[in-house]
């Protein structure tokens, strides 16, 4: 998965957003939104175990 992260320049005030593919999430600062990627890729990275029921269903078919 691609993020990225950029600043967002206005005529009054600096932003940033998080590019994740093609959606963006728009931050105050450059700090929340490394945080926001940081935390996302944690979540990612993590194991995720599928429920015994949905094996099941796998298996019958």
């Amino acid at each position: 998965m691609d993020i990225l992260v950029r600043p967002l320049v206005s005529s009054y005030k600096t932003s940033w957003q998080v590019l994740i593919g093609r959606h963006r999430v728009t931050f105050r600062n450059e700090k929340e939104a490394t945080e926001f990627v940081a935390a996302l890729e944690k979540r990612l990275s993590a194991e995720h175990v599928l429920p015994q029921t949905a094996l099941r269903n796998l298996a019958a078919g």
